[in-house]
This record gives structure tokens, C-alpha cells and sequence, in this order.
């Protein structure tokens, strides 16, 4: 961690919380990688995706059915992104590293981002520093956006829970094309970052280039190119709107933390992430299953590399340790209510610093 973030020494909540997730897996005889369900799952997806993009490219002949299957093919690809990129990147699909590495470098070929650089966001940055102003590089990602109180307020922030889910349809885009800005400078935002090396650079080019041969090149063969650059951005916004939304339900709402920069951080980290995180619709099996347990943010932050599988069970033992320690665990019961919150918190960030 970076020398001028540190947080209070860990106590005994973070130290009985390890304790219990360690005793569950030994007394359940249970894996924290390498569960056959993960792989199955896997393999449901990929074969989703793989005949959405055969029907899109080379069967669809009408209008409905090019809409259909480009939702289709958007909804599969976010599951990729849900299920196999994200456990592979956080080294939670397998104890193998280079099982983890093909299933983190999905991002790079099925999604056109480089799992390198989304390493560097993500694991790096947002992991160990969330929602804290000089650490997490997800609260910088543009002006357009106010979701922390030390933001300078802009005028046009008075209307971002309106025009943000705009722009949300954009994020695949940005991930795709500013890999290559964020190479050439060695930066994300305002932090330095390693340059990739070796095969990671390898699979970055790569990546890329398959990435387009197949979204762009191939599908140019077989329709006008107006039509493949209009279905390319629609499948890309799907990709963004559901991605981006299941993340930020999980730290941008009303009822988690969001840091001044002025302020030292007073708890240790395992409290911290609670603080700052929120689950939604524990229930909802079938959401749990497309997302890849991201409406379980409290225990992925806690445990990212404990299989997504494992998170239902990892919540109640969560959940008992925080009552007795008197930490609070936020979970809103639906996605609706998550989704509530998400747009009460833009709306009250928005009007912070104006008068109304």
C-alpha cells in the first residue's frame, strides 16, 4: 500500500473473520479455487457467446433479429466479464496460475481490454484503497462525475443522475481504446503504472488484434461497414450498461462511506471495505448466477480470491462476525433498491456545493 494511505492496525474483527472462512472451508471439505461448478459455468458462457456471435454475423437477415442478437451477445460477454475474466484476474478461479491467467485474458480477447492494465485499476488500485480520493482510481473517472465530497462541484453535476447513464453506455469503449493512451504514458489517471512486458505485452497486442478482427474485420466481409460500426456500438453499450451498473450499485449509494481526502483513515482495512461496500439481492439466485457473485461486493473485497462460487455461504459467517463486532454490513434486499440508492447518492452528490 502506498505510503500516504495507511489504515489503523489490524484488529481481531479482520483476524476471526480469517479464522472462520478458513475453519468453513477445512470443515466442509470444500475448495476456495478450482470448483467444477465455476468451470461449467464457464464453459455455459463461452458457448453463449460463441452462438450469439455466429448468429448476429453470419445468420441474422433482419433488423429484429440483429437487435435481439446483439443483446444476445452483449449479455454473454458481460457474463464472461462477471465469471471467468474477474475470478482469473484475482486469481480466484484456480490455484493454477496459468489456469487463472487464461481465464483473466478472456478480458483482453472476447472484451477488447487489457487484463494487465485492468489489473492495474482494479486489484491495485480499487482493492486495497476504496472509495478513498487518493488511492482508488475509479473515483477519478471524469470531471463528468461527482462522487466524492473533496471533487471540485461543477454546475453540470446538478443533472448527473440523469446524463450518467448515458454515459455509462460508454465505459466498454473508454476501457478499449485508452489501454493504448495508458501504454504509451505509463499511467492511469494520475498514477504511474509498470509498462507491460514480455508475454503480458504479448497478450496485450494480441488481444487487440483478435479483439477487432473479429468485432470489426470478419463481420465487414459479410454486411456494409455502417452496420457493423452500429452494432458494434450497441453490443459495447449493452457491455457498459449492465457492467457498469452491477459495479457501482456495490460503492457508489447512499449508504456507504465516500472519503474526504483530508481525512486519515480510521479503521483498519477489513472494516474499512465494509464501510465502503454493500451487497444486493443475497436472494436472487439467478442474478447471483449472471453476475458472477458481484452483488456479494463485501465478500469479494474481503476474499478476492476465494471463487465467486463460495460468497453466499461466505455472507452468513460475514454477517455473524460483524453483528458481534458491532461493524456494519450493508445489504439492500433487491437490485431495485440498490439501483434506488445509486441514484440518490448521484442526486445528493450533484447538488452538494449549489443552492436549491
Amino acid at each position: 500500500m502506498e505510503r500516504f494511505i495507511e489504515f489503523a492496525n489490524t484488529s481481531s474483527f479482520r483476524r476471526e473473520l480469517i479464522a472462520r472462512v478458513d475453519a468453513y472451508f477445512i470443515e466442509h471439505g470444500k475448495k476456495k479455487r478450482d470448483n467444477i461448478s465455476l468451470y461449467i459455468k464457464a464453459l455455459i458462457i463461452l458457448a453463449w457467446t460463441g452462438a450469439s456471435y455466429y448468429l448476429l454475423v453470419f445468420k441474422a437477415d433482419s433488423v429484429l433479429e440483429a437487435l435481439l442478437l446483439s443483446l444476445s451477445l452483449g449479455l454473454a460477454l458481460a457474463g464472461i466479464g462477471f465469471n471467468i475474466q474477474h475470478d482469473g484476474n484475482h486469481s480466484g478461479f484456480s490455484k493454477k496460475s496459468w489456469v487463472n491467467r487464461i481465464a483473466g485474458s478472456t478480458t483482453d480477447y472476447f472484451l477488447g481490454a487489457s487484463s494487465f492494465i485492468w489489473k492495474q485499476k482494479h486489484n491495485i488500485r480499487h482493492h486495497p484503497f476504496t472509495n478513498i480520493p487518493e488511492g482508488d482510481s475509479d473515483i477519478y473517472s471524469s470531471f463528468l462525475m461527482r462522487v466524492t465530497p473533496d471533487q471540485k462541484h461543477y454546475k453540470i453535476h446538478r443533472y448527473q443522475n440523469f446524463y450518467l447513464w448515458i454515459l455509462y453506455c460508454l465505459v466498454h469503449l473508454r476501457y478499449v481504446y485508452s489501454d493504448f493512451q495508458q501504454l504509451i504514458s505509463g499511467t492511469i489517471s494520475k498514477w504511474k503504472m509498470p509498462r507491460p512486458k514480455g508475454w503480458e505485452l504479448a497478450t496485450f497486442i494480441m488481444g487487440k488484434f483478435v479483439f477487432f478482427s473479429f468485432t470489426l474485420v470478419i463481420p465487414s466481409f459479410l454486411h456494409p461497414i455502417w452496420q457493423v460500426l452500429l452494432v458494434y456500438l450497441l453490443v459495447s453499450a449493452i457491455i457498459s450498461l449492465i457492467f457498469i451498473v452491477i459495479t457501482q450499485l456495490a460503492h457508489m449509494g447512499s449508504e456507504v462511506e465516500h472519503l474526504d481526502v483530508t481525512k486519515v483513515i480510521p479503521n483498519e482495512w477489513a472494516v474499512h471495505q465494509l464501510q465502503t461496500t454493500a451487497d444486493f439481492a443475497q436472494d436472487n439466485k439467478v442474478l447471483t448466477w449472471y453476475v458472477g457473485g458481484l452483488n456479494y461486493q463485501v465478500e469479494h473485497h474481503l476474499f478476492t480470491d476465494v471463487s465467486h462460487v463460495h460468497y453466499p455461504a461466505l455472507a452468513k459467517i460475514i454477517k455473524e462476525v460483524s453483528e458481534e463486532f458491532g461493524v456494519r454490513y450493508t445489504v439492500h434486499k433487491s437490485f431495485i433498491d440498490a439501483l434506488r440508492s445509486h441514484y440518490r447518492f448521484l442526486r445528493d452528490m450533484g447538488r452538494q456545493g449549489l443552492r436549491v
